[in-house]
């Protein structure tokens, strides 16, 4: 696989400065090529405890998600069941106990010898399913006594090897199966034919020389997580990545022609496969919810009121009963601890117009936070309504009220005070002096305010990282 990593880049807009560059490192997802399986049931069957497990550290350097089939000599039906990936092979913690044993076909497959013929003729078949250049790899646990008789015509696409349980058994074959004992280095080789190094994780490092133009200084390079939360980069530290995942941001603070060419070593961490990347290419497609997130992390707010009032709407407005069929849908999901955005940071939650200061045009929220209040006209409060509080993250407190004011028509009989702590990235409730209480962040959630309202029958829910 000559696959290689590669960056896309992003210009993005910073509020009240110039824009920076967001980069993402990414890697082709390799193609998938199916495993088998093949284990000897025969008489002259033993013990494979040992050659499993090492077959299990051998295949974990190959993607997770390609199809294994397991089969026995002498059969061309596969054991076990028919949706097994590579990975239920490799975090088996059992295997002959649960997916390379089969109780039921041991004791006829006793007598049947050890026929490798009719597995081949199956993954002759499994071959011809595939489109365009077809592969397999199909790995026999055996002590290399095969009973076939005459030449056996190996299918193109296929690559066969023999794990042998002796270091002197030999499969005696025409033409000969490759023979491997554990302790073969040529083994490693063969799976690394097939091994993607980068696909996985990796170290990343700026190359820079003294007569580079094209290079950053430590201070504008930001490593971002997928809340947009941003890490200064440390020349010190080891920055790994995982390229089986296609969010690896980072973000220069610079334009980009510098970005573009950037050289960057990429060494794969499971061998000594090494690579440099130089420059970046701009893409089209981007991380709406994620360049907003970050462009938080640069603004500048003044120390006007900490939160606004996104909406609020008691029985004698219109839209009243909309307004309490859309609480009531947050409230349910916030007391199952569920989100109101979805991946993609689009609200699921207040989408009606009537609701419009809570997202922009496409239903990304407009602020970090929100404090939704629902008072049934059944409670004490003095009217039933809907409200909901925006809050910044940005600002500190987020939002404060004293002992004696009111939230939604409720009086509070401690002061209230909810902040965002940007050294920990999370939000905090607190209650006059006592100690603050860490909300969800990624989802939403109900508060219990009962003991500090003047009144009962009142709903209250949070959700932090809406944007």
């Amino acid at each position: 696989m000559n696959a290689t990593p590669s960056f896309q880049y992003r210009t993005i807009p910073l509020p009240g400065r110039e824009p920076a560059v967001l980069m993402n490192l990414t890697m082709p997802k390799p193609s998938p090529v199916p495993v088998a399986l093949v284990l000897d049931y025969s008489d002259s069957w033993s013990d494979v405890t040992r050659q499993l497990s090492f077959l299990q550290r051998l295949l974990a350097a190959l993607p997770g998600d390609w199809p294994l089939s397991i089969y026995r000599l002498s059969s061309p039906d596969p054991i076990g069941r028919n949706d097994l990936r590579l990975l239920d092979f490799i975090e088996c913690s059992d295997l002959l106990g649960e997916l390379c044993f089969d109780s039921r076909v041991l004791v006829q497959a006793r007598n049947q010898g050890s026929f490798l013929r009719p597995v081949i003729e199956a993954l002759d078949a499994k071959l011809s399913e595939q489109s365009s250049d077809p592969k397999l790899l199909a790995f026999v646990l055996s002590d290399g006594e095969f009973t076939d008789f005459g030449e056996l015509v190996l299918p193109d696409g296929l690559v066969i090897a023999t794990i042998l349980n002796s270091t002197e058994a030999s499969s005696g074959l025409a033409p000969p199966i490759p023979c491997f004992t554990m302790q073969d280095a040529a083994l490693d080789s063969l799976i690394g034919r097939h091994r993607s190094p980068f696909y996985g994780a990796v170290t990343l490092e700026q190359v820079t020389h003294a007569t580079d133009e094209h290079s950053v200084l430590p201070s504008d390079l930001y490593r971002v997580d997928e809340s947009g939360r941003l890490t200064a980069w440390d020349t010190l530290e080891t920055h790994t990545f995982n390229l089986a995942k296609s969010s690896n941001y980072i973000l220069l603070d610079t334009d980009a022609e510098i970005a573009e060419g950037l050289r960057w070593k990429v060494r794969s961490a499971s061998s000594s496969a090494l690579t440099i990347i130089n420059g970046a290419t701009e893409s089209s497609q981007g991380n709406r919810r994620l360049e907003r997130k970050i462009a938080d992390n640069f603004k500048v707010e003044n120390d006007d009121a900490a939160s606004e009032v996104l909406f609020q709407f008691n029985p004698s407005s219109p839209q009243f009963k909309t307004a309490v069929q859309a609480a009531n849908q947050a409230m349910r999901l916030a007391e199952s601890s569920q989100a109101w955005v979805d991946d993609y940071g689009v609200a699921t939650v207040f989408r009606d117009p009537a609701f419009d200061p809570f997202c922009d045009d496409v239903g990304i929220p407009n602020c970090d936070a929100m404090l939704l209040i629902y008072a049934s006209d059944s409670s004490e409060a003095k009217d039933g309504q809907v409200a909901a509080y925006a809050l910044s993250s940005q600002r500190t407190p987020g939002m404060k009220l004293d002992s004696g004011e009111r939230l939604a028509g409720a009086l509070l009989t401690r002061s209230l005070n909810i902040h965002f702590d940007p050294k920990q990235y999370r939000w905090y409730l607190q209650f006059g002096d006592a100690n603050a209480i860490e909300l969800e962040f990624y989802n939403a959630e109900m508060l219990d305010l009962s003991q500090h309202l003047g009144t009962t029958g009142i709903k209250i829910a949070f959700s932090g990282n809406l944007r």
